[in-house]
């Protein structure tokens, strides 16, 4: 009895569909942290550098 070939898998070619989005996420998320850091309080921020000095 001869032995038979496993059947061949074929490449999943929609993989980089997940790291697209995965980049994606992690971009927006980037972008809405500095818009939350770029939103200061004046006094808040003077306070601090008086602090640091």
């Amino acid at each position: 009895m001869a032995r038979q070939k496993p059947p061949e898998e074929k490449p999943d070619l929609d993989g980089w569909i997940v790291s697209y989005g995965d980049v994606m996420s992690l971009l927006l998320v980037f972008f809405i942290v500095l818009f939350a850091m770029a939103n200061t309080d004046v006094k808040k921020f003077s306070a601090v550098a008086e602090a640091l000095r």
